[in-house]
């Protein structure tokens, strides 16, 4: 690994080279480079400097300091915000800030400009400062909406909102990921659950790791895609197997309700896009809330958090007309609407939303405009939202090499991170480019993971940590860590900063996760052996299935008898006892053993005509009791 640190540098690593240009993609800036003599070093960087252009002027006006907290609001916030252009024509009218009691009596009136008045029912919000009115009856695309308050509303002429309704593209054309698997290659297979073919994750360690089980959801592979625990050693804890075509991304342990839940999102692939929703999972395994994307959308699976008491945010994507003339497309052209959403778990509620079209245009993307009729065109591409409790939320869109920080009362841009047109001037080694993952850490630090293989140079991937100083209005590098051999990572990854202060790096469309140290030392290294997965965590679990263990039996060298004991999902099996016995109902304990892995081999007896396993933790009591199998069919 690699880590390049403003004011010092870390053993084997190099100072921050000159930045690119901010409009263009030929480089990236402070790209540090291994090895050679200092004159070979300076004339390779010279030469690097030159290849990428000076680094990027200050802006001509600074302007004033710019902040991380916004002034409150002392009115009531609507959604969708004021201005918005590309409302669903099924959205509820969301107010926040306001106790319930009172919203529901105000007068408040919702008036299309094509279909007339709209009547509506109220729910509350799940903390009763808020609540969303359902039209009975959509809105017609195109139209203007009119809301009528009697209160004064955020980022509003006082009481009036008005927003659009999106008008749907004509002759949209979208494609699904294939689902096609290959040979049964690099998996692993259990005798006593043969229904389990996770692929193989092989760990190596070279140093302490932080505490905690891995969790990644492997795709694209052969074999079964699923959410996926593994132990610290890289053995398997937990996996559960999806049907092909169906897919799960951003496996985490989060909290909900002060409990510690297991979150993923899971569904199709549909034009680089999630059409799904999001799980939340209690110890037992059992799916105890289904988060799903409000106003009419398919949640998607670049984000899912959980924040506050039951507040779940995640992204969604619409495709809408637009005219796309003036960045040299059609005037009958389409367009990805990047969306962000709060939805109050309980009920279900939009308490926030923000669209992309409004507030970023596709002039301030990078791709080149799709080939293909009728395919719109991804010019945002949002995949990472961070929201503050200063009520602010930093947004990642990925095609435009930005991160944009918002106002959760308003949807309004405050400032941007990186991209055509930053608001902060991005100092050496700080550009970054088909980001993802951009996260708030505290004290002004952000995370990135910086893709990069898709430009020009074909640069390494490598995660970032960056310090954002809004009064300066200016970004400096604290650390860059690349992966050696260097990775070119075409898509996906993510930064996880661990309690102990180590970094986990998902590599993203590659099949590797890293934990490093500060310094750069590279402490665990787990690879895949077979597909990718999407983002990679580490966290502390504790889960108990909700069925009995699993046992099979099967013949080994010599003509004995063994039993193969699993239970998938238990974090606190130690030992497993044998019982055997002449019948299912007379069976007594022989011996335990200890727990090897996922799967456990315990000989049994050779009069043994039934066999069972009893699951133990460390202290003796007993978690789980398998049903009694006959040793008579043992096979091979």
């Amino acid at each position: 690994m690699i880590r390049t640190r403003r004011g010092g540098t870390a053993p084997g690593a190099v100072p921050p080279a000159a930045g690119r240009r901010p409009g263009g993609r030929g480089g990236r800036g402070g790209r540090g480079r291994r090895g050679g003599p200092a004159l070979a070093l300076a004339a390779a960087l010279a030469a690097l400097a030159a290849a990428c252009g000076p680094p990027p002027a200050p802006p001509r006006r600074p302007g004033p300091p710019l902040s991380a907290v916004v002034p409150p609001c002392h009115r009531v916030s609507v959604f969708p915000s004021p201005g918005t252009p590309t409302a669903s024509a099924t959205t509820q009218i969301s107010f926040r800030g306001r106790a319930f009691a009172r919203l529901e009596r105000s007068p408040v009136s919702v008036i299309g400009s094509r279909t007339g008045r709209h009547r509506g029912r109220w729910v509350a919000d799940s903390d009763g400062q808020g609540g969303s009115l359902f039209p009975t009856r959509p809105f017609a695309a195109g139209e203007t909406v009119t809301v009528l308050t009697g209160f004064a509303l955020c980022g509003a002429s006082r009481d009036r909102d008005q927003f659009q309704v999106a008008v749907p593209p004509a002759g949209l054309r979208l494609f699904r990921t294939s689902t096609a698997a290959g040979p049964a290659t690099g998996l692993q297979h259990f005798r006593s659950a043969p229904g389990l073919q996770p692929p193989r994750v092989a760990v190596s360690r070279s140093g302490h790791s932080a505490p905690g089980d891995l969790l990644l959801a492997p795709k694209e592979g052969d074999g079964s895609g699923g959410p996926m625990i593994l132990g610290p050693n890289g053995h398997l804890i937990w996996f559960d197997p999806l049907p092909g075509g169906t897919k799960a991304t951003n496996l985490r342990v989060q909290r909900l309700q002060g409990a510690p839940v297991l979150t993923w999102w899971q569904g199709q692939v549909v034009s680089g896009h999630g059409r799904g929703e999001d799980l939340i999972a209690n110890r037992h395994y059992r799916v105890v809330a289904t988060v799903r994307a409000g106003n009419g959308y398919a949640a998607d699976l670049h984000e899912f958090l959980l924040r506050g008491r039951d507040t779940a945010w995640i992204t969604a994507f619409s495709p809408v007309a637009r005219d796309l003339s003036q960045v040299g497309g059609p005037a009958d052209g389409a367009v990805w609407d990047g969306i962000v959403e709060a939805i109050d778990i309980p009920t279900g509620n939009v308490l926030f939303e923000w669209h992309s079209l409004g507030h970023v245009g596709p002039s301030a993307a990078y791709p080149p405009l799709p080939t293909v009729a009728g395919a719109p065109y991804d010019y945002f591409h949002v995949n990472g939202i961070s929201p503050q409790p200063g009520g602010t939320v930093l947004i990642s869109s990925r095609n435009t090499d930005s991160a944009y920080e918002v106002s959760q009362a308003t949807g309004r841009v405050l400032w941007r991170l990186g991209g055509r047109s930053s608001s902060l001037r991005m100092e050496g080694g700080t550009f970054f480019r088909l980001q993802h993952d951009v996260e708030w850490r505290g004290n002004g630090l952000v995370s990135v993971f910086d893709d990069e293989d898709q430009s020009p140079r074909r640069l390494p991937a490598r995660a970032l940590l960056l310090r954002v100083h809004l009064r300066l209005r200016t970004v400096t590098l604290v650390g860059a860590y690349g992966h050696a051999p260097p990775l070119l990572d075409s898509a996906q990854g993510n930064v996880q900063i661990l309690p102990d202060g180590h970094l986990l790096i998902g590599w993203g469309s590659q099949p590797a996760t890293t934990e490093v140290s500060r310094s750069g030392r590279v402490v665990m290294t787990a690879t895949l052996s077979a597909g990718n997965s999407y983002r990679a965590y580490r966290g502390r679990w504790t889960g108990l299935p909700p069925g009995p263990p699993q046992l099979a039996v099967g013949t080994r060298g010599g003509g004995g008898v063994t039993a193969y004991a699993s239970w998938n999902g238990a974090t606190e099996v130690h030992r497993w006892e044998l019982l055997a016995g002449s019948s299912p109902t007379a069976l007594a304990a022989v011996r335990s053993w200890r727990r090897r892995g996922f799967e456990t081999g315990l000989p049994v007896p050779v009069a043994a005509a039934y066999v069972a396993v009893r699951a133990e933790t460390s202290t003796g009591t007993v978690l789980g009791t398998s049903a009694a199998v006959s040793t008579a069919g043992a096979g091979g």
